[in-house]
């Protein structure tokens, strides 16, 4: 799939823009006091060349960036960083921030605000989100290098937040569809970038799948995503890609997870026609928090673990079997321990029942959550949930390799 720089030529012609896309950007941990204090530096690391000479750099904004302190009712944690971190995102230069996720709205109306202030007064241009949702599902438009391109963020937003003021666009797949086929009446490219696929695991859902292929359909030239906090494959669809998870750009999280300590930033060279070639920088989680490009030969193994996990998306009948083991892993490790927070729904202990009610909430209304119940629950009413070894021991592997990738980059590493 790549050649020894990481490149995958799609066609010949000669790219006009260069873009780069990153993963989840979470400024907490030791990553707040670095960025607010302006070590731009030790935070990026040996990366920070690439968002140099890049023509437009994009990011996931995973946390607010406001002083206000203000967390919303939800099942998961509430993040919130310093606004001075904006000015060194500039420095870097991030030009974009996403902000269409699942933690964006963690310090209420008031968090958000203060967030889109410090990114203006940076000068970081932003999508996804705003002060009213109807405008969050707006195209960013730039024109770079002779294209007029849009980017487009939606997010798979858990909970029951509400659906009008502040907040962030939401994954509806008709209103995606129909965004993206708009933006493609007045645009060269359309770009859709999607912060959604369930969390920590290698392979997306058919339903996401299936999601991803028809906006290219509509009229997109790539579609990106990231929220699994691990990568998955890349395929060519109709000759656009489809990145189905980054992973983790920086993200100082507390817990030990190394698989979620590697991942990939993905460099389009684009031009009128579309997107001419791609390019994959692995990158690992180093010391301090923050990240460096990977060096050899793990960056090669790692390339070559990219191309793996990318080829069961083209072979249908692999695909659903690793799915569907997927799946029943899922549900003895994820979700029986939330369904058994069933019996809680009635407790008189109001801080039980309100957990339960947000855990049920979060199955219901999340489609990557939900899809992959479904198939679970499905499998044992009909009887298939036998384990498939050979699909088990596949993905096994997979995960067992991609915790070896880690290894906490000391500065020592060639």
């Amino acid at each position: 799939m790549f050649d020894a720089d990481g490149m995958l030529k799609i066609f010949g012609e000669q790219p006009s823009l260069r873009v780069l896309l990153v993963g989840d950007l979470c400024p907490i941990n030791r990553l707040e006091g670095m960025l607010a204090g302006g070590d731009v530096d030790g935070a990026f690391g040996s990366t920070r060349p690439l968002f140099k000479r890049a023509d437009l750099t994009v990011v996931n904004l995973e946390a607010p960036l406001c002083a206000a302190e203000a967390p919303i009712d939800k099942l998961g944690p509430n993040f919130r960083a310093d606004p001075r971190i904006a000015r060194s995102l500039a420095e870097a230069p991030v030009h974009v921030a996403c902000l269409a996720n699942n933690h964006v709205m963690d310090q209420d109306a008031e968090g958000l605000s203060e967030t889109l202030k410090a990114l203006d007064d940076a000068g970081i241009k932003h999508l996804g989100a705003c002060m009213d949702q109807a405008d969050a599902a707006l195209p960013l438009r730039i024109e770079a290098g002779g294209i007029r391109l849009a980017l487009l963020n939606f997010a798979t937003v858990e909970g029951a937040l509400p659906r009008t003021g502040p907040g962030a666009a939401r994954i509806g797949h008709l209103a995606v569809r129909r965004a993206v086929a708009k933006a493609a009446e007045s645009s060269d490219a359309v770009i859709p970038i999607l912060h959604t696929g369930k969390e920590q695991v290698l392979f997306p859902s058919p339903g996401m799948r299936e999601f991803c292929r028809e906006l290219i359909d509509a009229g997109a030239i790539a579609v990106v995503c990231h929220h699994p906090h691990v990568p998955q494959g890349i395929e060519v669809y109709n000759g656009r890609p489809i990145i189905y998870s980054l992973g983790n750009f920086l993200f100082d999280w507390s817990e030990t997870e190394p698989e979620t300590d590697t991942a990939f930033l993905l460099e389009l060279g684009l031009s009128r026609a579309g997107v001419s070639d791609l390019t994959v920088h692995a990158i690992l989680k180093t010391e301090n928090g923050g990240t460096d490009l990977m060096s050899e030969p793990r960056r090669s193994d790692y390339l070559a673990f990219i191309e793996e996990i990318s080829e069961p998306l083209a072979q249908d009948d692999v695909f659903t079997g690793l799915w569907r083991e997927q799946c029943q892993m899922l549900l003895e490790s994820w979700h029986k321990p939330r369904l058994a927070r069933g019996s809680m729904l009635a407790s008189e202990d109001a801080g039980e029942r309100r957990r339960a009610q947000l855990t049920f909430l979060n199955l219901l209304e999340n489609d990557e959550h939900g899809e992959a119940l479904r198939e679970s629950l499905l499998a044992l009413a009909t009887g298939r949930n036998r384990p498939d070894p050979e699909a088990r021991q596949m993905l096994e592997g997979l995960m067992s390799r991609l915790k070896g990738f880690a290894g906490i980059k000391t500065g020592t590493e060639g």
